[in-house]
């Protein structure tokens, strides 16, 4: 027994098309159980790939195969690991960061019944549209066009999805979503910045699960009263990024909020809800009021998504015209650790300083006060390592002040709240030299170094080791960021610390004797090598001290200017030589750190560099300027 193709599916099959609900009903009546699970991968395949013909041409044996159809077509062609992975041979990173890929395989079933496909009449509850699928994921699968191939994740594809709501008058539709090419194309590397813009700039809200509803109500009373259609929020977890969407829409004399609620995990579908509505008080919103993050997600979603025992998530939505009065609510009592991670994530610094005060006057005990403080993630990242490494300076204000002023906590817990490291060891402040964050790299030293730590504790703290040894500044040098250098130098030399300990944080050396600075003479840095002459010359250190330091040696004994003379830097040569012939030092010290840098003839920095590209290589192709013999 056989059936047309054209009963079966009248157009070609899209990425956001749920199969069975589309094939499945179609089938003849006793035929439902003569399609092979085979067949259906190869349609699927095709269907997600290929032109209408081809996928035509694929689904012709549908109505002749003998072998069992299998029911969960989702669950058992699909598997742990998605046929869309393995089509386009794409992996899926590990999640390591707030925000980024938060993939796992298809959850429990929905609560209450709800988060699923609709049922008549129950448009009033979240549900999914029965004509996308809900099985595919591309978070975490496509990558940017930038020269990182950065990984397009969660946070990404929950911007780009609230700025279509908004562009496109509440309208959703996902072409711009359906293959990697295509969001490939269609996430640019620019929505990066634009994700913190828009986070860092935001009328925020912080609710526990039951408190969804409260803050979905109080948009909806403030889109009333300006007379606003529509409005979207990213909704963040300590490490996962959604976005709502609300529009209004009225039927007659009846009048309806719609809701849309976006989860990258599921990439091509949305959950909605219609919920009529008469007034916008308490009354009017009970509908909306009683929802929860149980209404918008399955319980293995909410234990992913570190929402278990009413775990935080904060809704970011219009733009606020103050930007230090930004929170418009949060939890009542005592903020949870995954709360306090939260407010550092998005700068929240006034709000954050007044949790940490409220736990310090909790009542609790010192250690559970400490537990609290380090306002950690799940995997153990502080919440004081994410604002150094994105360079929140009020954020890293507030907390370290309260923390080091407080009379509960002990030397050495305080110690331990400042370290702002992550499981592998890595610390905030390596971050904010590696980036360039001049004024929190400031700031921080400013208050460490001016606080009741013992000495040994403040150098620990300023030095921030790498596990491979080097001092945290080496990534200041490595990368050029002047600044940031100037800054670390300018707070140890102002600092009451003794001149040994200045000596030996200025000089930056890693386990093997080698000077951090020497990383800025070989990379060409010259801005940086001139913020660190200068700021050793303004140091309260010995001008036989200074002069060690600005030899800048290698683990070989190679200055760090013959060095730069040696590769080729002319501007890192020529800022060293400008800033030592005008230095304070006795001309002994400027003469032997200047030998060999004299001007000479002409054409000696086209030698050098010449001698620096002799052994040039990119790929298999060795370009040098040495005739061959």
């Amino acid at each position: 027994m056989k059936f047309s193709i054209s009963t079966l599916v009248s157009r070609t099959i899209r990425p956001c098309d749920n199969l069975e609900a589309m094939v499945q009903p179609r089938l003849t009546d006793g035929r439902e159980d003569k399609v092979s699970e085979k067949t259906l991968v190869k349609v699927v395949s095709c269907a997600r790939r290929s032109p209408a013909s081809e996928t035509r041409a694929a689904l012709s044996p549908l109505g002749q195969s003998d072998a069992p159809l299998a029911i969960q077509m989702p669950s058992r062609i699909v598997g742990e690991r998605r046929w869309v992975d393995s089509l386009v041979g794409c992996t899926q990173p590990k999640a390591s960061m707030p925000w980024r890929s938060n993939v796992a395989s298809t959850g429990a079933a929905p609560p209450k019944g709800g988060v699923g496909i609709a049922k008549t009449g129950e448009k009033s509850y979240p549900y999914f549209s029965a004509k996308r699928d809900t099985s595919i994921n591309w978070n975490g699968s496509a990558t940017m066009r930038d020269p990182k191939s950065t990984p397009i994740e969660c946070r990404h594809f929950a911007l780009v999805w609230a700025e279509n709501f908004e562009s496109r008058g509440g309208r959703t539709e996902y072409k711009d979503f359906e293959s990697p090419e295509a969001i490939r194309r269609n996430i640019p590397p620019l929505v990066e910045d634009r994700f913190e813009t828009r986070l860092l700039g935001a009328h925020c809200y912080l609710a526990e699960n039951d408190g969804w509803g409260e803050v979905l109500a109080r948009n909806i009373r403030e889109m009333v009263g300006s007379d606003q259609k529509r409005r979207s929020l990213l909704v963040l977890t300590t490490d996962h990024a959604m976005a709502v969407g609300i529009k209004f829409k009225h039927e007659g004399e009846q009048r309806y909020c719609v809701l849309q609620f976006y989860d990258p995990n599921k990439t091509v579908t949305h959950l909605r809800a219609k919920i009529p509505f008469e007034t916008i008080d308490r009354e009017g919103l009970g509908k909306i009021m009683a929802l929860s993050a149980q209404d918008f997600l399955s319980p293995s979603k909410m234990e992913e998504y570190r929402l278990g025992h009413n775990g935080p998530a904060l809704f970011a939505g219009e733009p606020a015209a103050n930007p230090a009065d930004r929170l418009r609510l949060k939890p009542e009592g005592v903020l949870s650790a995954s709360a306090l991670n939260i407010l550092f994530r998005v700068n929240l610094a006034n709000e954050l300083r007044a949790a940490v005060t409220q736990i310090l006057a909790s009542g609790l005990s010192s250690d559970q006060c400490f537990e609290q403080l380090r306002a950690a993630r799940h995997d153990g990242t502080s919440g004081l390592y994410s604002a150094l490494q994105n360079g929140y300076v009020d954020a890293v204000r507030e907390y370290v002040k309260v923390v080091l002023d407080s009379s509960l906590l002990s030397a050495e817990q305080k110690f331990k709240l400042m370290v702002g490291d992550e499981p592998d060891g890595e610390l905030g402040l390596q971050w904010a030299f590696e980036n360039g964050h001049a004024e929190t790299i400031r700031t921080y030293a400013k208050l460490v170094l001016a606080s009741g730590l013992s000495p040994e504790q403040k150098v620990e703290l300023m030095a921030a080791r790498r596990p491979d040894g080097w001092p945290g500044v080496v990534g200041a040098f490595d990368h050029g960021r002047a600044d940031a250098i100037r800054a670390y130098a300018e707070e140890i030399s102002a600092s009451d610390l003794s001149v040994e300990c200045q000596y030996a944080l200025l000089a930056a050396k890693d386990p093997d004797g080698e000077s951090a600075a020497i990383q800025a003479f070989f990379r060409g840095h010259a801005d940086a090598v001139r913020a660190y002459v200068e700021s050793v010359l303004a140091s309260k250190l010995s001008e036989q001290q200074q002069f060690e330091l600005l030899m800048a040696k290698d683990s070989t004994g190679v200055s760090g200017a013959h060095l730069a003379l040696k590769e080729g830097r002319a501007d890192v040569v020529s800022a060293f030589t400008e800033v030592i012939s005008a230095s304070h030092l006795p001309e002994q010290y400027r003469s032997r750190l200047l030998e060999g840098l004299a001007p000479q003839k002409r054409g000696t920095w086209l030698r050098a560099l010449r001698n620096r590209l002799d052994q040039v290589q990119v790929g298999n192709w060795n370009f040098s300027t040495k005739p061959k013999r």
